[in-house]
């Protein structure tokens, strides 16, 4: 057995990780969940259930979870203590988020879901691959 002594001081990087959740809400997670949105897909890459033909109607288009872009607007993150960002939706869209996530739409189909708000693989990978970069680059400068 080798027992070893360290002399010296061991600098270790300063990083603030409140920081970087915020761009990884803001620049990943938030463009994510809205490119889902506007692409027909849900979390999980599957695609949303069809618009019932009399909301298609209605809205004059097919084009699920999209209709006044009040939704797509309502995607915020927020500071919350000193190492957690929460994202959530603005209140104007809360509840029928909720609802069309959770809860669902009852149709002539059956329960229709839309989850639409979380965090894809891809999305996922990025935000690691942030981190990974940022840990790198901080340790690069100490």
């Amino acid at each position: 057995m080798m027992n070893m002594r360290f002399k010296g001081t061991l600098r270790l990087p300063k990083i603030n990780f409140q920081d970087d959740l915020k761009v990884i809400a803001k620049d990943i997670i938030i463009p994510d969940m809205i490119k889902g949105i506007h692409s027909g897909t849900d979390i999980d890459d599957k695609a949303f259930p069809a618009n019932d033909y009399r909301t298609i109607s209605r809205k004059r288009g097919s084009k699920v979870l999209v209709d006044t872009g009040k939704l797509l607007n309502s995607f915020q993150s927020k500071t919350k203590g000193k190492f957690n960002v929460v994202i959530s939706l603005k209140n104007i869209r809360k509840n029928i988020g909720g609802y069309l996530q959770l809860e669902g739409i009852r149709s002539k189909q059956g329960l229709k879901k839309f989850k639409f708000f979380g965090i894809r693989k891809a999305a996922e990978k990025l935000a690691v691959k942030y981190m990974e970069n940022r840990i790198r680059k901080a340790i690069q400068n100490v």
